[in-house]
């Protein structure tokens, strides 16, 4: 019952979560979330059945639909997404034409489903996010693996727990707000926290490439923006790193204002994947 309730509790800060990146390209991806999340609540309610299947299957459809999340493109990388989800959920096509068992997928469709969504949560292992990452990762292998092999309903209930907690160990995460630091740091680690590694990464080769680019002696690191010669940055320097951020920013719906506004976050709304 209280694993039930705590993922219940878990659209609160879901939609706090939809309701900040609703301007962003992640605004797409909380279509798959919320699929997850209702899929993960349907588990609750039928451990035996075929939801638990459903839930992880969903649950990588989430997580990589954050791989896609930028302009132009992501509203075609939902096409690529459901081509994922058609092939994780064959094994409920085939169990409803044989009108079998629930779905119990071989080896082969296990680990690739596993593999799968591994790489989408732990995408968000170096951020804030990762307790959580690690979390949700959890509850996917006690349905993947210990559920499979293990008699009663404990590992069960330890999945849904964690399924539920994890957004509310986002939400905790997040909230507890940036350190001081310049604006244009703080833009990177909000766009870090929120599009986790994979992401980061390459905003992270298009800023050195610019920089390099335009001698400006700047390197993004993975805390915040630095010069390469060890030196204190200056004005001139946060502000010319704050347009650069701006302008790579922009295909991922963030970055539109110029460096003398506010990002265009809402970030006198809800918190959840504002903070760093």
């Amino acid at each position: 019952m209280v694993p039930r309730v705590v993922l219940l509790s878990a659209a609160l800060p879901l939609a706090l979560g939809w309701w900040a990146n609703r301007r962003t390209t992640l605004g797409h991806t909380f279509f798959w979330i919320t699929l997850a999340w209702l899929a993960w609540l349907g588990a609750s309610w039928n451990r035996e059945g075929w939801w638990p299947y459903l839930a992880v299957s969903m649950t990588c459809c989430a997580g990589v639909a954050v791989l896609g999340a930028r302009r132009p493109g992501v509203t075609a990388w939902h096409a690529v997404v459901a081509g994922l989800a058609a092939v994780l959920l064959l094994p409920l096509a085939e169990t409803f034409f044989s009108q079998g068992e629930p779905p119990n997928s071989d080896d082969l469709r296990t680990t690739f489903l596993a593999v799968a969504t591994a790489v989408g949560l732990l995408n968000y292992l170096p951020t804030r996010l990762g307790a959580a990452a690690v979390a949700l990762l959890i509850a996917v292998a006690c349905e993947l693996y210990l559920a499979r092999w293990l008699t009663g309903s404990t590992w069960h209930e330890t999945a849904i727990l964690l399924a539920g907690i994890s957004p509310w160990i986002a939400w905790w995460a997040l909230a507890r707000g940036c350190p001081p630091t310049d604006r244009a740091s703080r833009w990177w680690l909000e766009f870090r926290n929120r599009f986790g590694m994979v992401w980061a990464w390459r905003l992270r080769e298009q800023f050195h490439n610019s920089s390099t680019h335009r001698q400006l002696g700047l390197e993004l690191t993975w805390s915040g923006i630095r010069r390469t010669d060890g030196q204190e940055m200056n004005e001139s320097d946060r502000k010319v790193a704050a347009e650069i951020l701006s302008a790579l920013m922009t295909r991922f719906g963030l970055g539109e204002k110029t460096v003398e506004g506010s990002p265009p976050s809402p970030s006198k709304g809800p918190t959840l994947g504002l903070q760093c």
